[in-house]
């Protein structure tokens, strides 16, 4: 039985969601600025203004490794946040959102349970997009996902 407690997908999800809240929230305030984020499976509307806003995305991967003798695994998965702003002016404003996320990212370890971030890449695959300079953060992460057979399936 591993020493740390297994978690599942909504958790984890909630965990990196408000992780990636802190982020924005700060930048937000210390730019005195309100950039919205677009999380999956919420409805969100563009900015009509043609202002900049946050996608979020948690990809889940496959199972990495078996953790124990016990039905836990090791689950990899990755943090997509993507940053779109407007083309004309803002690609500085899309680095210091990146660099914002790396930041709050940054070796994040979850004391009460199995979730850790392994490694931040930030400003990633920038370019224009449509109206928007866009620049992505990627965040790789695992946790221990129990409920797992032994053969990993």
């Amino acid at each position: 039985m591993s020493i740390l407690n297994p978690v599942s997908r909504s958790e984890v999800q909630l965990s990196l969601e408000i992780k990636g809240k802190e982020a924005l929230d700060y930048y937000n305030t210390e730019n005195s600025t309100s950039i919205p984020m677009h999380y999956q499976n919420v409805k969100f509307k563009t900015p009509s203004n043609g202002g900049a806003y946050v996608s979020f995305t948690v990809n889940f991967g496959t199972t990495a490794e078996k953790v124990t003798t016990t039905d836990e695994s090791r689950q990899a998965g990755i943090v997509i946040i993507k940053s779109f702003t407007p083309k004309l002016k803002a690609r500085f404003t899309a680095m210091e959102l990146s660099s914002t996320f790396e930041d709050f990212f940054d070796s994040v370890q979850y004391a009460d349970f199995s979730l850790r971030v392994n490694q931040v890449a930030g400003g990633v695959e920038a370019g224009v997009e449509g109206e928007y300079w866009t620049e992505k953060t990627f965040v790789y992460f695992d946790y221990i996902k129990k409920g797992i057979n032994p053969n990993g399936q």
